[in-house]
C-alpha cells in the first residue's frame, strides 16, 4: 500500500450494534450513547478495516430556551470515548465538544446570532517518511462565528456572516487546515 491510495476495493462493511437513552425535562436534554462497531472503515495509509470491534460510547447534554424576551440560548456538551478493539483510541474523534449559540430577535425583521465551537483533545495520525506513524493533536480549540440577516421585504433578505472571527488556525485532520477569518455579505431571494 502506498500513502495517497484513494480507495481500497477489499475494504468489508462495517457491522453496527448501538442503542441511546434520552432523557428530557423542560428545556435540558439527556442522552446516553453506546456504539459497537465491527469492521469500521478508517483512514491509515488508505481507507482499511480496522480490526476487531470498536467502542464509541458517549454522553450528551443539550439546553435551548428563550432565556430572555427575544433572546434564545442553545447549549450542547458532548463527552466521547472511541476505542478500537485493542482499547486504542480512536483517530479524529474529540473526547469533548461544546456549541453555545445566543440569537436575538428583538429588532422587527432583524437576526442577529454568535456562535462558538469548542473541540477538546483530538489525536490524528502523522504518516512519516519512513513509514512509521506519529500521534499529533488535531483540537483543543475554540472557533466564534457571528451571523445577521434584515428581512427587507416579503422576498428579500440581506444576510452577513463572519466565520473564525478570531482568526484561529486549526485543523480537523491533521495537514489539512481549515479557512481563516472570512466574510460573507449577500442578498437572498425567494419566489
Amino acid at each position: 500500500t502506498s500513502f495517497g491510495a484513494i480507495g481500497n476495493a477489499d475494504l468489508t462493511p462495517e457491522s453496527t450494534k448501538s442503542f441511546d437513552v434520552s432523557v428530557s425535562y423542560k428545556d435540558l436534554t439527556l442522552t446516553y450513547f453506546h456504539n459497537k462497531i465491527t469492521d469500521l472503515i478508517g483512514y491509515g495509509k488508505g481507507y482499511e478495516n480496522i480490526d476487531g470491534t470498536s467502542t464509541i460510547k458517549g454522553f450528551e447534554a443539550s439546553y435551548q430556551a428563550e432565556v430572555m424576551e427575544d433572546l434564545l440560548l442553545s447549549v450542547n456538551y458532548t463527552k466521547l470515548s472511541a476505542k478500537d478493539a485493542k482499547g486504542k483510541t480512536l483517530v479524529r474523534r474529540p473526547e469533548q465538544t461544546l456549541n453555545v449559540a445566543v440569537d436575538y430577535y428583538g429588532v422587527k425583521n432583524l437576526h442577529v446570532g454568535v456562535d462558538a465551537s469548542y473541540v477538546g483533545s483530538r489525536k490524528d495520525v502523522i504518516f512519516n517518511p519512513d513509514f512509521s506513524t506519529s500521534d499529533v493533536q488535531t483540537g483543543k480549540y475554540t472557533v466564534v462565528n457571528f451571523t445577521t440577516d434584515y428581512q427587507i421585504a416579503e422576498a428579500f433578505k440581506v444576510y452577513g456572516k463572519v466565520v473564525n472571527v478570531t482568526d484561529k488556525y486549526y485543523q480537523t485532520a491533521y495537514g489539512y487546515a481549515t479557512s481563516p477569518r472570512a466574510f460573507s455579505l449577500g442578498l437572498k431571494a425567494t419566489f
